[in-house]
């Protein structure tokens, strides 16, 4: 793979005081991205999200804003959002998520090899479920624009104790139950694979549940289109792009 792990953190304890904070559970480089996952609950209104930085001053951007997910029973409106931030300062950051909200979960992960840029997506999707079930689901992406790229899963709830596993060639690389209150949270990755295609994040539940889904695919730091040149005639063979936001030719 092109991208690699750099490290996860299970999700904090959650908590109702803004802003929420998580330790990430490894150290980053320059060059590195952080993900972020992070689920508000709130009564009756939406809940609403102002700010996500850390301690060693990464700059981070909105990458995903998930379903606006309404628990008709317990009448609670609970979303998520997939921040991320390009690493300009190493170190171990401690990730902080402010906003309005009742209850919240944060959760995160790093990894290296992905595009440094402002726009660091190449193709997203978010699904909401109520009363729910034991399957959440995104549903499909647009066509992807590269190969070999990282796909981001990130499921939340309105905190029902529920355990999340990993869907078909997915890892979870972190996770928490909030308690009953705070949401459940994980995120999961895998590699999009050599073939250009719209992509799905999932999973199951132990028990049905109401969901947020979200599927966010991200470009590598290099886009690189890879020309065969056949020696003496100068014929072009084949051209391949491999992700991201700058092109080199061979």
């Amino acid at each position: 793979m092109a991208w690699a792990l750099r490290g996860g953190t299970p999700a904090n304890n959650g908590g109702s005081a803004s802003p929420l904070t998580i330790v990430l559970g490894a150290q980053v480089s320059v060059g590195d991205r952080i993900i972020v996952v992070i689920d508000f609950n709130r009564a009756v209104d939406p809940p609403s999200i102002s700010s996500v930085t850390d301690n060693l001053g990464n700059v981070y951007s909105q990458d995903l804003v998930g379903s606006n997910t309404i628990d008709v029973l317990n009448n609670v409106q609970f979303r998520h959002w997939v921040y991320s931030a390009p690493v300009t300062v190493g170190g171990t950051p401690t990730i902080s998520a402010a906003g309005v909200f009742g209850n919240g979960t944060i959760v995160a992960a790093a990894y290296s090899g992905l595009d440094q840029s402002a726009t660091p997506v190449d193709v997203s999707v978010a699904a909401g479920a109520y009363p729910g079930n034991a399957s959440p689901t995104s549903g499909a992406t647009a066509v992807t624009g590269a190969v070999s790229e990282l796909i981001i899963g990130a499921f939340s709830n309105d905190g029902q104790n529920k355990t999340f596993t990993a869907g078909a060639g997915f890892t979870v690389r972190a996770s928490g139950v909030g308690g009953g209150t705070n949401g459940d949270i994980a995120i999961e990755d895998k590699d999009s694979g050599l073939s250009l295609a719209a992509q799905t994040a999932d999973g199951t539940l132990n028990a049905s549940s109401t969901w947020n889904m979200s599927c966010v695919v991200y470009k590598l730091s290099i886009s690189v289109v890879v020309t065969e040149i056949q020696p003496d005639v100068g014929m072009a063979l084949s051209s391949k792009p491999v992700s991201g936001s700058a092109k080199e030719g061979f």
